[in-house]
């Protein structure tokens, strides 16, 4: 059972659903479908490197509403995380994903 539980865990962090929603939402979005803001800024560490390089392929109001809206989320999420403990590697290439983002003047 360990051994089962252990080769699920992996196969969930290669697929990252949360990666293939965004994907399959920008695609929407792109054929001219609604794209959800508030729900997507709510997705974790592992949705945001797609979110990021996909807002580009959203319409302008509505990429600059993606980018405010992840931006003001993060914000709370790095300030309630005050300890190591909470820390994970996800969330560290999240942060450090959205410090370059930031530099990089979008």
């Amino acid at each position: 059972m360990l051994v089962l539980s252990a080769a699920w865990l992996l196969v969930l962090n290669g697929i990252n659903p949360e990666a293939r929603i965004v994907r399959t939402n920008l695609a929407r979005a792109e054929a001219g479908k609604s794209f959800d803001v508030e729900y997507h800024k709510k997705l974790s560490a592992d949705a945001l490197p797609s979110l990021l390089a996909g807002a580009d392929r959203l319409p302008p109001d509505v990429a600059a509403q993606l980018r405010t809206a992840i931006e003001a989320e993060w914000a709370k999420r790095q300030a309630s995380r005050s300890d190591w403990r909470q820390w994970s590697l996800p969330f560290g290439r999240a942060a450090t994903l959205l410090a370059n983002d930031g530099a990089d003047g979008r």
